[in-house]
């Protein structure tokens, strides 16, 4: 039972942390390194003033009485695992739970409101760290990937040509016969994530803080998405939009009338269509020379130069490698 003695000791005792140097609303972070003050016997002072430590923070006065976890704060309590799993970080979650006097059954309906968001970004990692063997039925079991299965029947109907087609993936080359008949495709698989990585290191560069990566709108995955409205997609060739069962423009244009699609290598004969916008990976370069990201410019002119050099040999029948 709660005492006006114990409720005072504990209002005291934050008194004496805050004059000390301590953020209070961060008690687990800020006494993890201090000798002078145990987390635990803190923790356990509030509670037995007020019951917990976010309603003797709140009787301080430090917090209005409602408040509730943003997004990016229940986001932090979870991370996916090298085996693409989403995981609970039990600190950090605990460490929110005090802080917001959190019931476990109220956080459980938190992680609901998340977790479809976070599977899918795990779902999502392990599509591009895989593909395309890791969308295969036989690899799935071999590897006993039971919760990506799982992933792949909630979010696609276990279907790996919904995944393909909503998330912009080929799947032709998904297909064996597609791959035996073009055996190179996955080098240019490899390269075309290779340089998506490198545009989204470029975007950032150019456009800090305002660009978002993978966001998931309706049926459709930008590469990229700045400033709220503007969708950007990379790709190693600029007829790529236009290859036989890619649908990239008529899907994305039932949200954005400004797409931008950055190519890596140019072919004739492709011109820019209603709404959509082609840039080169040379304009990019030329972009970011601009802002003195000099560096990144030369690692992309470097790729550029590199992908035409072993094109080239493919094409005279000499191994890539």
């Amino acid at each position: 039972m709660m005492t006006k003695k114990e409720q005072e000791k504990a209002l005291f005792l934050l008194d004496e942390l805050i004059d000390a140097g301590v953020d209070v609303s961060k008690l687990r972070k800020e006494l993890s390194d201090r000798e002078e003050y145990n987390y635990g016997s803190v923790k356990q002072h509030l509670r037995r003033g007020f019951g917990s430590i976010r309603k003797a923070l709140e009787a301080y006065g430090i917090y209005d009485q409602i408040c509730e976890p943003n997004q990016l704060e229940l986001q932090r309590c979870f991370y996916v695992s090298e085996d693409y799993r989403v995981l609970e970080n039990k600190y950090k979650s605990e460490e929110l739970k005090e802080l917001y006097n959190i019931s476990n059954t109220q956080f459980r309906e938190y992680k609901r409101s998340i977790i479809d968001q976070l599977e899918k970004e795990a779902l999502e990692r392990y599509v591009k760290n895989t593909f395309p063997e890791g969308l295969r039925r036989e690899y799935i079991r071999e590897k006993q990937l039971k919760h990506i299965d799982n992933y792949l029947r909630k979010y696609f109907s276990g279907s790996a040509k919904k995944l393909c087609e909503e998330w912009g993936f080929s799947y032709e080359i998904f297909n064996y016969s597609f791959r035996s008949a073009h055996p190179n495709c996955n080098f240019y698989l490899q390269k075309g994530f290779e340089f998506e990585g490198l545009v989204g290191e470029a975007l950032r560069c150019l456009y800090p803080n305002s660009v978002q990566e993978q966001k998931i709108v309706g049926k459709c995955r930008p590469d990229f998405v700045v400033g709220g409205n503007v969708w950007i997609d990379a790709k190693l060739s600029k007829d790529t939009v236009y290859s036989p069962g890619v649908k990239t423009i008529q899907k994305y244009r039932k949200y954005t009338n400004n797409l931008i699609i950055i190519y890596a290598r140019d072919i004739e004969g492709v011109k820019d269509s209603e709404g959509v916008t082609f840039v080169s990976g040379d304009q990019l370069i030329s972009e970011l020379r601009k802002v003195d990201c000099h560096v990144l410019a030369d690692k992309i002119k470097k790729f550029l130069g590199d992908l035409n050099t072993q094109i080239n040999k493919m094409n005279e029948g000499v191994d890539a490698a």
